[in-house]
């Protein structure tokens, strides 16, 4: 994470040194929304875009323990700890008498 960004996800506000600061909401780990709050005034366009490229970077770096932990895990299934078990009822049409 870079050294500049202050990430705090208890009230979900990022802050850059220069002022910028980015309000997110996360659910499960992962980052759901971003919005860029606080812009300093005459900040370049270029530079404010950068800028929340970072702190999304650093959001997302300060959750990625959470993500990981909350991800489903992919693969081959051999690695799978409890048996899958699909049951499905059958459904069948109502009898005309």
């Amino acid at each position: 994470m870079s050294q500049a960004w202050t990430v705090d996800r208890n009230t979900g506000i990022a802050e850059h040194q220069t002022g910028l600061t980015l309000a997110f909401t996360e659910s499960h780990g992962q980052v759901q929304q971003i919005t860029p709050r606080h812009v300093p005034k005459g900040m370049d366009s270029l530079k404010m875009v950068r800028l929340i490229r970072e702190g999304m970077e650093a959001i997302e770096s300060g959750l990625g323990n959470a993500a990981a932990r909350n991800s489903r895990p992919v693969g081959d299934v051999s690695s799978a700890t409890k048996p899958v078990v699909v049951k499905r009822k059958r459904r069948f049409a109502p009898k005309v008498e």
